[in-house]
């Protein structure tokens, strides 16, 4: 996000939302008070995971949101996806942790405007969401995703392109 081209540089995403209404699969992405939708039945391992990879999608959405100038909107789904907790950070760099969705917004809006960004696009894929065996720990999972971002300069001259896996920590909340 510093306006260079990155390959592989890591990006980590902690404490993303396991939890809605009721159930491992609706509950995934929820710090939202908001209705949720109803919930699978227990056990459902599928509805489970796609549940989780729906926030490694909304996460995208809402940097986009931030990258286009929309900070509210960003904001707004970064509040229903992360923990209140969640330590948001770049891998490799320290300066850049962030704990909660508003400190997080914040620092993203800080390092786009910085860089005279107008636009960004966040593409993710290869989603591998690892639910817990019998022996995990209920309501968590972990998910790896790989990134492909693009952010483009206000006067149209700069581009760059980040490549990177988000590895995130996946909890149920209630």
């Amino acid at each position: 996000m510093d306006g260079t081209t990155r390959r592989g540089a890591p990006v980590a995403r902690r404490g993303l939302l396991l939890g809605a209404a009721a159930g491992v699969a609706a509950g995934i992405a929820t710090a939202r008070s908001a209705a949720a939708p109803s919930a699978p039945a227990a056990g459902d391992r599928r509805a489970d995971e796609a549940a989780i990879r729906q926030l490694t999608v909304d996460y995208a959405r809402a940097t986009d949101a931030i990258g286009r100038g929309d900070t509210a909107a960003g904001l707004a789904t970064y509040q229903r996806t992360f923990t209140a907790e969640a330590e948001i950070m770049v891998a490799g760099s320290p300066d850049a942790r962030r704990v909660g969705a508003a400190a997080w917004a914040g620092y993203v809006d800080g390092v786009f405007r910085a860089n005279r960004y107008d636009r960004t696009q966040h593409l993710v894929g290869t989603i591998d969401v690892r639910l817990p065996g019998h022996a995990g720990p209920p309501g968590r999972a972990t998910m790896s995703t790989y990134l492909h971002a693009t952010h483009h300069g206000a006067d149209g001259s700069a581009l760059a392109s980040v490549l990177g896996t988000y590895e995130d920590e996946v909890v149920q909340v209630q």
